[in-house]
């Protein structure tokens, strides 16, 4: 079992390596950057390009690519008109729908001189690259603001495309360009565009397109949408849409989602919309046709028409447009999530049961020199008891610590014959508390001691010397062999306390 699991947490880990490889490798190279180089006549309030401009003149403006890393890269640049995307965000990365009172888009003005024919430049490793951007000025000059901005996308090799395999991450530099001539436009319009049915991320779904035809960006809009079946006062379809942002001379394409999977049948509708913005207030009402033919294709190519209905939620920010409606990019997220839980949990399982083998094989090994096993006490029932142990020596019985000899003097410095003798007598004396026991005997008299038996001694200087031919050689073993039993009781006790506290530590561990 514990072999499976480490080879199917080895293939989920090269799994996702090899997914992710190149997209590390291409973040990996962050010596990529861009920066503006403002020209003289730039707003400094602002980090990005806002330029008053001169009608009938070339304004010139610049960006500086560095590369710090140590591999040359190209890097792809490209000039975007400001849109407005279906998730109310004012869009600079990619081009959007122009609105058809647009009289000047900024991509159609500008120029980069020195770019190849795929629109890249070369930057070699640890250099700069100053790349010069033109703009002409229309001569009649114009009111409102040119909003967009200067792209610059990270190349990527065909090798690094081929091993990317689904998934190409590309680093990107957005720096904003908002030119300005005659002065900004204070007032707001908006105008209804097209309603129809369509197909939008994979769902059923009604597109309102509300139109913003002056050149001027307005913010913090508040859009809400119903579309009724003529004749009926139930809504089929109900979306709002908090705080959208319109670029100038642009189209927002509201969304609304069919997300109960009822599919969208083919008849008269009405479509009612709400915009509020500020102080001001506009209201919509348009009737349009669903054709047989075209929600029949829709119907069909929607992935959740036929499913079982949830209920449609409502409010609070992009509904019905989000971005998390795509159902491609759910299902990835939820797959690589679910490989990420599947490696979690193996991974644990692991550590789980190599703990487990490593705390059998120690309760196993685990004993003394007198041959103890203390597992064998856990497994009695003990362990719980075990574990409330201190690191303070546990308290001996009463009887067993007055047998213990008081260690004041070494008996080492005591004749042979007079240490039996001495031993008898701190084992028989009662325990004292510690500021009522006797002084040690001077050094000087237990040296005196250590002389020969043969030679003549004062029966006074040595007491207890009559006594001492009393005990003979069984005696004294019987005593040093008492002594060892007490001393291999304590080492059997420090090492249960130590196999106790090393068992706890385990278990933390695990936990």
């Amino acid at each position: 079992m514990g072999r499976i699991t480490r080879i199917i947490t080895i293939s989920v880990l090269v799994f996702l390596a090899t997914t992710f490889a190149t997209a590390l490798k291409v973040d990996a190279m962050g010596g990529f950057s861009v920066n503006p180089v403002f020209p003289e006549n730039q707003n400094r309030e602002n980090n990005f390009f806002d330029v008053r401009v001169i009608p009938g003149t070339q304004q010139e403006i610049a960006i500086e690519v560095a590369n710090s890393g140590d591999e040359d890269i190209t890097v792809e640049i490209n000039i975007i008109t400001a849109s407005t995307n279906q998730n109310g965000i004012v869009e600079y990365s990619t081009p959007g729908l122009r609105d058809e009172t647009m009289s000047w888009a900024l991509s159609d003005i500008t120029t980069i001189p020195g770019l190849d024919e795929n629109r890249e430049i070369a930057v070699p490793a640890g250099s700069r690259v100053t790349v010069p951007i033109l703009i002409d000025i229309p001569e009649e000059g114009f009111d409102g603001i040119i909003l967009g901005s200067v792209h610059a996308l990270l190349g990527i090799t065909e090798e690094e495309r081929s091993a990317a395999g689904m998934i190409v991450n590309r680093f990107a530099n957005v720096i904003v360009i908002r030119l300005e001539d005659r002065g900004i436009i204070t007032e707001t319009e908006f105008i209804l565009g097209d309603i129809r049915a369509e197909l939008v991320n994979h769902h059923a779904a009604v597109l309102v397109e509300i139109r913003n035809p002056l050149p001027r960006l307005t913010m913090g809009v508040n859009a809400n949408a119903q579309v009724y079946p003529v004749g009926s006062n139930e809504p089929i379809l109900v979306s709002q849409n908090m705080n959208v942002d319109f670029a100038p001379n642009s189209i927002f394409q509201f969304t609304m989602i069919d997300m109960e999977g009822f599919g969208l049948e083919p008849g008269n509708y009405i479509a009612r919309i709400q915009l509020e913005h500020q102080e001001e207030r506009w209201e919509f009402e348009h009737e349009f046709e669903i054709m047989p033919q075209a929600a029949a294709e829709i119907n069909e190519a929607a992935v959740n028409v036929g499913l079982p209905t949830q209920t449609q939620q409502t409010g609070g920010g992009n509904t019905g447009s989000s971005l998390f409606d795509n159902s491609v990019v759910v299902m990835i997220v939820i797959g690589v999530l679910a490989i990420l839980v599947v490696a979690i949990a193996s991974f644990l399982i692991v550590r789980s049961m190599t703990s487990k083998d490593r705390g059998e094989r120690g309760s196993k090994s685990r004993k003394n020199d007198s041959g103890m096993d203390f597992s064998r006490h856990l497994d009695q029932g003990h362990s719980e008891e075990s574990q409330r142990w201190s690191l303070a020596p546990p308290e001996q019985p009463k009887e067993q610590y007055d047998r213990m000899p008081r260690q004041q003097e070494p008996i080492s410095q005591v004749h042979p014959e007079a240490e039996p003798r001495l031993q008898e007598t701190y084992r028989e004396a009662p325990r004292q508390p510690e500021h009522h026991r006797p002084p040690a005997a001077p050094q000087n008299n237990l040296s005196e001691l250590n002389q020969p038996l043969n030679e003549p001694v004062d029966p006074h200087e040595v007491p207890h010397k009559a006594s001492l031919n009393q005990y003979n050689e069984e005696d004294l073993a019987a005593e040093r062999e008492r002594l060892l039993e007490q001393q291999l009781q304590q080492r059997e006790k420090e090492e249960l306390r130590r196999f106790i506290m090393e068992q706890r530590q385990q278990k933390k561990d695990q936990e």
